[in-house]
């Protein structure tokens, strides 16, 4: 069906051909992995001022961050930095703030991975079946000829292809990761990140 010659893109433009794919397909679940990463980038910079916070005179401290005074900002008592009530409210918010970006992230992976689910089996169903009516077309001599194997390969193709497309869109989710949570731990220390990566 397909020549190994034909490399992965065009094995997957082959495929979308096939199944009929529409690009809202492959835009949904990658703008929603951009979203999950974003939220857990966001998760993770919360993590600072939290730092911050608890050790001794933390808030002081937390004042140099960005986020800190942002949050420190919507805060309803804008009393002294060593106000207990203050220090608390500041802590109970960012906690607060860090489980509604967890909820948030797994909420969008739950969603993002029924989608995936629903679409690829839709995908593997349209291209076995596609796959099937072309193999009944090949006429007598062709299954006198080929081996059992051959037409295995030939109805099977569409699961391997469509591990194929997770792969890749897998593979770009997961680099968007990455960056997120390398610019987060270089915006908390750049020095901190270079020795690490040494």
């Amino acid at each position: 069906m397909l020549s190994p010659s034909n490399g992965a893109l065009g094995v997957l433009r082959v495929y979308w051909g096939i199944v009929g794919g529409r690009l809202w397909h492959l835009v949904l679940p990658l703008s929603m992995g951009v979203v999950i990463a974003l939220v857990e980038g966001l998760s993770l910079a919360l993590l600072i001022p939290l730092s911050d916070v608890v050790v001794p005179d933390g808030l002081r401290k937390s004042n140099s961050s960005g986020l800190a005074q942002w949050l420190l900002r919507w805060l309803p008592d804008p009393g002294l930095a060593t106000d207990p009530a203050r220090v608390g409210l500041f802590t109970i918010s960012l906690i607060a703030l860090i489980l509604i970006c967890r909820v948030l992230a797994l909420s969008f992976e739950y969603v993002r991975r029924r989608f995936l689910d629903r679409r690829n089996e839709e995908y593997r169903s349209v291209a076995r079946q596609a796959t099937f009516s072309r193999v009944l077309c090949f006429g007598r001599q062709y299954f006198d000829r080929e081996a059992l194997g051959r037409l295995d390969l030939e109805v099977g193709w569409a699961s391997a292809v469509v591990e194929l497309l997770v792969s890749a869109e897998a593979l770009l989710l997961h680099g968007f990761r990455a960056l997120v949570k390398v610019a987060v731990l270089v915006s908390m220390s750049l020095p901190l990140f270079a020795a690490l990566c040494l």
